[in-house]
């Protein structure tokens, strides 16, 4: 190469040297600077997008703790009456009361619930409102459609959680 570059006149060895400068900076860049000027202005487009997404989040955290506080802090209503009676009690308040069918004691202190035509709505916010009112769960529970529209048949297994 040395001979090759020797052989050449003074001008086309410039030419040679100018011609290589130019292809290194071209490579260097292709290679090095141009990916990071467009991972900068593609990182800069996201920011004001994740901003905004942490703040909500943020927001939604603060939410989540707010209720979370305001769930443990809830006294539980009827925290000494049996499951058999909280859920006799407000199932009838709940207009449940003609399709509950049976109800068993389960070996872990819950109780097995069946209902029989009973409104899916009313049953929903049954549940939700014996969560809320005296911390007592679902533990399982199986639903089949009944006689009419909105109308289930349920097999429900309800814990107290402490």
């Amino acid at each position: 190469m040395r001979q090759w570059l020797t052989s050449l006149s003074e001008r086309e060895r410039y030419l040679v040297f100018a011609a290589g400068l130019l292809g290194a900076y071209a490579v260097l860049h292709l290679a090095v600077v141009a990916p990071l000027w467009g991972g900068s202005a593609r990182m800069a487009t996201q920011l004001p997008e994740r901003q905004a997404l942490l703040a909500e989040l943020r927001a939604a955290e603060a939410e989540v703790a707010t209720l979370r506080g305001r769930e443990s802090a809830a006294p539980r209503e009827a925290a000494g009456q049996s499951l058999v009676v909280i859920i006799d009690r407000t199932s009838r308040e709940a207009g449940l009361g003609s399709a509950l069918r049976r109800n068993q004691p389960t070996p872990d202190q819950g109780l097995r619930v069946s209902f029989e035509g009973a409104p899916f709505d009313s049953l929903v916010t049954w549940l939700v409102d014996l969560e809320r009112r005296f911390g007592i769960g679902v533990e399982s529970a199986s639903f089949d459609a009944a006689g009419g529209p909105g109308l289930v048949n349920a097999t429900l297994v309800l814990e107290r959680r402490s």
